[in-house]
């Protein structure tokens, strides 16, 4: 589930070099900038694309105008005009920004890190940067990089939402789930129903072998969410009933968020767990082959597939699937490879 920011998007307005472009462009320019700063962001739009009608190459202007979109959430296009803008000029600190953040909300989590680590080159990040740093780092796995400025933020802005998040899902990563869970809390204090925040509490208690504290939090999050939002929650709870051997219930869970998400390949794979779980190994293999199909790197599905596919006498194919999945990043997977089952 995609955390929804509420940080300030600040316009980049550093100045690249010693370009000269026409009067007439600069002053569309800055006319530009004046609209932007009073919140007219569809006026900036239309100045600064008249300001590259008249010089293509202005780079600031299309450097704002990814500032512009970023701001309109669409992110998309935002990445699109900070790439033209790299394409242009290549050692600029506002390109390194914009290039990070909007690499970030793309998903492109490693590209991300690379362009906001650059902007050291020029000067200390803001605490935005810092945000979107320490985020990407999380989302890279790379949490003990991410502690430092996420703990940063936090001691700057004690009561950013944001922030106490942010270093929660630091803890959560690096195995301290009472700290995240704490984090957790103090941030719901300040977005109360936050969905984001139920599914990250329960998915610590669960972690912490208490899937009662758990389920409180994750039927909080069914009651407010809709739609694929309540999808995530579905599954938490599913999750939970076959933690205690419930699996009739588990199984309806499951079968619930499917039918509102069949794109999911997550979903699919829990159901496997539950076949497996019920010893048809057969159907377990089958949905973890779909999968597989929607997402070629779900270290779950490999594992899952693994295991049925060992009661299933498959012993090749099973040890075939378990390093997939420790090539992924399971640990669990690195215990069957080892076993003699895949040594003999």
């Amino acid at each position: 589930m995609k955390k929804i920011l509420l940080l300030l998007m600040l316009l980049p307005l550093t100045m690249f070099g010693q370009k000269e472009y026409s009067e007439t462009a600069t002053k569309l320019f800055e006319e530009g900038n004046v609209a932007y700063r009073a919140g007219q962001h569809d006026v900036a739009l239309g100045l600064y694309e008249q300001c590259l009608a008249a010089e293509p190459q202005y780079v600031e202007a299309i450097v704002n105008i990814s500032a512009v979109k970023f701001d309109q959430k669409n992110y998309v296009k935002s990445l699109d005009f900070a790439r033209k803008a790299y394409g242009i000029e290549k050692v600029q600190y506002a390109i390194f920004s914009q290039l990070g953040k909007s690499y970030y909300m793309n998903n492109y989590f490693d590209s991300a890190v690379f362009f906001l680590e650059r902007i050291k080159v020029f000067q200390k990040l803001s605490d935005e940067e810092n945000y979107f740093l320490a985020a990407g780092r999380v989302k890279t796995n790379d949490f003990v990089g991410a502690r430092k400025l996420a703990e940063r933020l936090v001691e700057k802005a004690p009561e950013n939402s944001d922030y106490l998040s942010l270093r929660g899902n630091v803890y959560y990563g690096l195995g301290e789930y009472e700290k995240a869970i704490t984090d957790y809390n103090m941030a719901l204090k300040q977005e109360p129903n936050n969905l984001y925040i139920y599914s990250n509490i329960a998915n610590a208690n669960l972690k912490l072998d208490r899937p009662d504290a758990a389920l409180g939090f994750i039927d909080k999050g069914i009651q407010a969410a809709e739609g694929r939002d309540k999808v995530a929650f579905l599954i938490l709870k599913g999750n939970y009933y076959q933690s205690v051997g419930d699996l009739d219930n588990a199984e309806k869970l499951y079968d619930e968020a499917y039918a509102i998400d069949n794109t999911n390949p997550n979903i699919l794979v829990n159901q496997a767990g539950v076949l497996i779980d019920r010893e048809n190994y057969q159907s377990a293999l089958e949905k973890c082959n779909l999968a597989i199909e929607k997402n070629v790197q779900l270290m779950e599905a490999y594992y899952n597939r693994g295991i049925a596919n060992e009661m299933l006498r498959n012993v090749e194919q099973a040890c075939a699937d378990w390093e997939e999945a420790f090539i992924l990043g399971s640990e669990k997977a690195e215990k069957f490879l080892n076993s003699p089952t895949c040594n003999e």
